[in-house]
């Protein structure tokens, strides 16, 4: 495992906007390949996506989303809901490495708003709670990529 960390001191030097190039320059005599970036890089973003996940499953203003569905208080919603996203769903792909990008994650969060609203109504105290949810992992994300990698996502309000 101590090899690990000048893997994953370079992607932070990468991702704190350092004049550091991870796939050419060396970290404490550890120099990395393209191929192997892309693979600390994703296992890097897993962790920090799983961190994340768990600490909103712990807060109890986002327990509506972090299991799936109860079909017996929903009967309709796996008809209507293409796309059955929900934290649980969010913390097995960050186990798994499913995540590539920041985006990936974010657009994840993003469909539990959008499930939200299109079953309860925009309105309605689950989609403004879901809301809050994708703002707060925007905010989250945001403050550990580049900004220029969400330019193109808005924060609902």
């Amino acid at each position: 495992m101590a090899q690990d960390r000048p893997k994953f001191a370079i992607l932070e030097s990468k991702y704190n906007n350092e004049a550091i190039d991870p796939t050419t320059d060396s970290h404490e005599g550890y120099s990395m390949s393209s191929e192997e970036l892309t693979s600390v890089q994703c296992e890097w973003l897993n962790h920090q996506t799983l961190n994340l996940t768990e600490y909103f499953c712990s807060l109890s203003e986002y327990e509506a989303f972090s299991e799936d569905i109860n079909p017996t208080l929903a009967p309709d919603y796996d008809l209507l809901i293409e796309i059955n996203i929900n934290l649980k769903l969010m913390k097995d792909r960050s186990q798994n490495c499913y995540y590539r990008q920041p985006q990936a994650y974010l657009g994840d969060a993003r469909t539990i708003y959008l499930n939200a609203v299109f079953f309860n109504g925009v309105e309605s105290p689950l989609a403004l709670r879901a809301g809050e949810l994708y703002r707060a992992v925007l905010k989250a994300l945001s403050a550990e990529f580049p900004m220029d990698d969400f330019k193109d996502y808005i924060a609902f309000d």
